[in-house]
């Protein structure tokens, strides 16, 4: 079985990815989404719920272990794991690079307004 320490990581990494996954999927016209993601509310719903309860259990075990282990977590949650994960989950969204991404994402904002 894992331990608390091992399972608040793996928690809070699947976490992350479904995070920034599904923050860079709502960015983007249904047009441009190539991959899956949930089309109705009540899928995204879901689909965000399960990371919050990741992250809530994540944190959970962190500061039953310690609260200085729960501080670095939350910092590398917040801070580190966005700028890790949001230019590879670009590439697999079809850009090449998290600057297309961003360049699609603001066209797309700038003709809406």
């Amino acid at each position: 079985m894992l331990n608390d320490t091992t399972l608040a990581a793996v928690l809070l990494i699947c976490a992350g990815i479904i995070h920034n996954y599904s923050f860079m999927c709502r960015k983007l016209p249904k047009e441009k989404l190539k991959i899956p993601y949930p089309s109705s509310t009540v899928g995204m719903l879901l689909f965000d719920l399960s990371w919050l309860l990741m992250v809530a259990y994540g944190f959970y075990l962190t500061l039953q272990i310690s609260t200085m282990l729960g501080m670095v977590a939350a910092g590398i949650y917040f801070l580190l794991f966005p700028f890790l994960l949001q230019p590879p989950l670009a590439r697999l969204l079809g850009f090449r690079s998290l600057s297309d991404f961003v360049n699609s994402t603001d066209t797309h904002r700038n003709r809406e307004n």
